[in-house]
């Protein structure tokens, strides 16, 4: 496997994870697979301290169900009182206002790029959750068309990953995860917040340093 190669599928894993550990919790991400996969990636693409993810993969087994993850995550994201970490692009960018012009053209870079996002995800287009899952499937597309010789569509792909996280999640992610930290009462949130801060760090760096196809 070339290099480049290894940073699509270690970008792929990066992005699936957020995704997940970013929407309501499920039982999966209390298996050790889930902290195994982050490792490998980081291992691949070294975007985050490997230390914090030695922390986040502790909080996980040490996890006793999931009833605390929901509650968490209900007070951070859902309410039914005020969100105290809206997890909206529109929220950030448009004064406070959730499904505004920003979820809109987020939802047209969705239908312009011909992808499908997650369908069970019940929320507007411009959660995080579902940003981080396109980008996922973007990284997921590059990595088999890279597997298949395909350099030119990859880069195509990777153009357009870089494209939209610069227009869209970038625009809001050090907000996001300044509240998260700021708010939750739980290692687990933190914790991720801090992954997440520290790969949008890595992310950015790399766009401004390398040079992409047109």
């Amino acid at each position: 496997m070339t290099m480049q190669e290894e940073n699509s599928l270690a970008r792929w894993a990066f992005y699936d994870f957020f995704s997940k550990a970013l929407y309501e919790p499920e039982e999966d991400m209390l298996k050790p697979q889930f902290c195994k996969l982050i490792q490998e990636a980081n291992q691949a693409f070294p975007a985050v301290e490997f230390s914090l993810i030695d922390k986040f993969c502790k909080i996980i087994d040490e996890q006793d169900g999931l009833q605390e993850l929901l509650v968490e995550y209900s007070k951070l994201f859902v309410g039914p009182s005020k969100l105290l970490a809206p997890p909206y692009e529109s929220y950030y960018r448009d004064r406070g206002r959730v499904m505004g012009e920003s979820t809109m053209n987020v939802k047209k870079f969705y239908q312009q790029a011909g992808m499908e996002v997650l369908q069970e995800i019940k929320e507007p287009q411009d959660h995080i959750a579902i940003e981080m899952n396109f980008l996922a499937q973007l990284y997921r597309i590059q990595t088999q068309l890279l597997n298949s010789g395909d350099n030119d569509k990859a880069d195509q792909i990777l153009t357009l990953a870089k494209d939209f996280y610069l227009k869209h999640p970038a625009t809001w992610i050090d907000q996001f995860t300044y509240l998260v930290k700021s708010e939750t009462k739980h290692s687990f949130y933190y914790c991720v917040a801090e992954i997440l801060e520290l790969f949008h760090k890595y992310e950015m760096n790399y766009y401004k340093t390398t040079v992409f196809s047109c």
